[in-house]
């Protein structure tokens, strides 16, 4: 795909910041994508520091700012954007995460330029706050902001919360996931978490918060060690935020990797994906999602994907089989599952591995996905 019946253009990228996660994951994959036929600036909403872990992955070729947010509610932030947007000069603003509550106040001021928000997540975790939904659903009716979903489940999810308002569906993308300068180390690291040749590496990646859900992953884990004596190791990567639940789940996970000594809790890593090279499967317990950008890598790696079946996984993985979902969200199912899986012989396995890379390409590049938007961009800048 290309963009040569596409005007060249000015688009302007706002996320709160790109130090880690699924869709700062995605923002700096898509930057680097239109950045081929447009001018490219990302905009975050807090200061920028060298070691972000996406920050590397940005090419110099975008141009980035900050406004510098303060932690908590920071009412100088929309008109410090007022100031930075009449600068920059877009001809199309695209939104993510909750940066899109900051533009609200000065929509007004902005003329005619074309606003997309991507929900990133089910709309009701996105925006939790019913009158915030409220205030947003006027901007989407009127079409100053003009919605995209991610994925059916995600789609579903958006007109739940805000009635008749039709999103547009542009499915997430990824550039091919290329191994590190560490990829090396890597190996020979998850070779000494192995008991034999024939262990298999289970490798969940994901912020240690709720909604990943890694201590029922664990628990489900021990059970499968413990009763089925099933040869496995467990990585589990991902960086705590500062909240009271974080800290319960980092310490419960702690508590099971000294007890058991084939979990291994590493905390966030900036080459997170060269696991996935090294891994048997890779394994996703998460409560909710949208479109998640580590199964996406995954897929292209030939990592086998086992997942609960919310947000837009089932439509992602149902194609390579439904065995590979969790059909309840469970210890004792997802115990189960990863047993069946597991025992599953040689060829099987290679099966799937090479379905799930085929399926990537076919529907995941982020080729194909920076194409979507930059038809959208286009006909909303001609309108």
């Amino acid at each position: 795909m290309d963009f040569l019946s596409f005007k060249k253009m000015k688009v302007l990228q706002i996320i709160p910041n790109i130090s880690g996660g699924g869709a700062e994951r995605f923002i700096v994959d898509l930057s680097n994508e239109l950045l081929k036929e447009h001018s490219v600036s990302l905009v975050t909403l807090y200061k920028q520091n060298e070691d972000d872990i996406f920050r590397k992955d940005l090419s110099d070729g975008v141009t980035t700012y900050t406004v510098n947010k303060k932690l908590g509610v920071d009412l100088t932030i929309p008109f410090r954007l007022l100031k930075l947007i009449k600068k920059i000069n877009p001809d199309v603003i695209h939104n993510h995460l909750r940066s899109v509550n900051y533009l609200l106040p000065i929509i007004p001021f902005l003329g005619k330029i074309p606003i997309v928000h991507t929900i990133h997540n089910d709309a009701f975790k996105e925006c939790p706050n019913a009158r915030l939904r409220g205030i947003r659903r006027l901007f989407f009716i009127r079409r100053k902001i003009i919605p995209v979903a991610i994925s059916g489940e995600s789609l579903e999810s958006f007109l739940m919360a805000y009635g008749k308002v039709e999103p547009i569906l542009i499915r997430n993308g990824r550039s091919l996931p290329l191994p590190s300068a560490q990829i090396e180390t890597v190996y020979k690291e998850i070779e000494s978490y192995k008991k034999d040749e024939q262990t298999r590496v289970i490798v969940n990646i994901g912020r240690l918060i709720p909604q990943k859900n890694q201590v029922m992953l664990v628990n489900a884990f021990k059970k499968l060690v413990k009763e089925f004596d099933v040869n496995a190791t467990l990585i589990i990567i991902g960086g705590e935020r500062n909240t009271i639940e974080s800290e319960e789940i980092v310490r419960d996970l702690k508590i099971a990797e000294r007890e058991m000594g084939n979990i291994h809790i590493l905390g966030e890593k900036p080459n997170a994906t060269d696991y996935l090279f090294a891994a048997d499967y890779f394994c996703l317990p998460s409560i909710y999602e949208g479109m998640p950008i580590t199964l996406i890598e995954a897929m292209a790696i030939g990592a086998i994907p086992i997942c609960t079946a919310v947000g837009g996984i089932p439509e992602m993985i149902s194609p390579l089989g439904d065995k590979l979902l969790f059909k309840e969200i469970s210890a004792n199912e997802m115990c189960n599952r990863l047993k069946t899986i597991i025992l599953e012989s040689d060829d099987w396995h290679q099966i799937i591995k090479e379905s799930a890379k085929k399926r990537f390409l076919k529907e995941y590049g982020i080729e194909k996905c920076a194409y979507e938007y930059n038809a959208l961009y286009h006909k909303l800048y001609i309108a």
